[in-house]
């Protein structure tokens, strides 16, 4: 599907989801909130380890700026994840051309804590 089209701000609080009309918009919008995600573990890494589906720190969690904003940009992620994928399949994303790089860094976070 060659480029996308989605003009949205680069900050996962603009996002709306109503103005995803295509799926490279979806992808789109999932990268951004991951990129923030991947920046918040990347600067703040004993405060934040990713494991899918919570935030954990050490044995226990710790809440702070830090962590709470990871967790909303967690929530906002399956949000727009979850209206994805009631509308489009795992082989329409990869038709993207940001399906890629948004794995990846996908796969990054995943196995980087």
């Amino acid at each position: 599907m060659g480029l996308n089209t989605l003009s949205i701000s680069k900050n996962a609080d603009d996002i709306k989801l109503n103005s995803l009309t295509n799926v490279c918009d979806y992808i789109e919008a999932l990268d951004i909130v991951m990129t923030e995600m991947v920046e918040l573990n990347d600067k703040y890494p004993d405060e934040i380890k990713f494991i899918i589906g919570s935030v954990a720190v050490g044995d226990i969690v710790i809440h702070n700026e830090h962590t709470e904003r990871f967790e909303v940009l967690q929530d906002r992620f399956e949000e727009i994840g979850q209206a994805a994928f009631k509308k489009y399949t795992i082989a329409e994303f990869k038709e993207c051309s940001n399906y890629e790089a948004f794995s990846e860094k996908r796969a990054r976070l995943k196995t980087k804590n």
